[in-house]
């Protein structure tokens, strides 16, 4: 799965498909792609009954989760928390939740883009101390510093390395400078949600 954390929760135009515009019949006029509809007795024959996920009924297995809240509320240490446990599982919970990992990488990939170097060592080593954790434990663990084309850089680490769950931290600073739209965002989003479904 790809985890997103927001700084803050966003609001944007309500009107993302331009339906109170005076053009909004045209276009819907012109759009004759044939719809792609499925009969729910044929979808529930096709795919499995249950979900798999990742951490409790919470992380799915594949797909993107996004966590919201204002500064400093403690996003980036549970999300490096769960990363560190990606790699390196002490039981087969976390925080109370099943856990299952037991048949992928084991890797995790973390897009820090508030930390430098210096100041992610320094918190990630604070976890580590308490899990009592070695640094040759977090082998699996790896680190992206870097925002800029975001979406190529991910798509080349999964090419090239491979982690079952990744992380982003934060989705504004990530966002294309054109991205100022509901929908621009949401073509970014996709993106990312097929990455997310590349099978590990």
């Amino acid at each position: 799965p790809i985890l997103i954390t927001m700084k803050e929760p966003e609001y944007y135009d309500a009107d993302r498909w331009g339906i109170f515009s005076a053009t909004y019949d045209e276009k819907k006029k012109k759009n004759k792609a044939p719809l792609m509809c499925y009969a729910g007795e044929d979808l529930l024959n096709a795919y499995s009954k249950s979900v798999p996920f990742l951490w409790g009924n919470i992380l799915p297995e594949s797909g993107l989760v996004c966590f919201a809240g204002e500064s400093d509320c403690g996003k980036s240490a549970f999300l490096r928390q769960l990363a560190i446990y990606n790699c390196v599982p002490r039981s087969n919970t976390f925080l109370g939740q099943y856990f299952n990992n037991t048949r992928f990488y084991k890797s995790s990939l973390y897009i820090s883009t508030e930390d430098n170097q210096h100041q992610f060592a320094a918190t990630l080593g604070m976890q580590c101390k308490e899990l009592n954790l070695e640094p040759r434990q977090l082998r699996g663990l790896k680190v992206l510093f870097e925002s800029d084309d975001i979406i190529e850089k991910i798509e080349r680490f999964q090419k090239e390395q491979h982690a079952n769950l990744i992380i982003i931290d934060c989705l504004n600073d990530v966002l294309p400078t054109q991205a100022t739209s509901a929908i621009a965002i949401r073509k970014f989003l996709s993106k990312l949600q097929h990455i997310a479904r590349i099978p590990s």
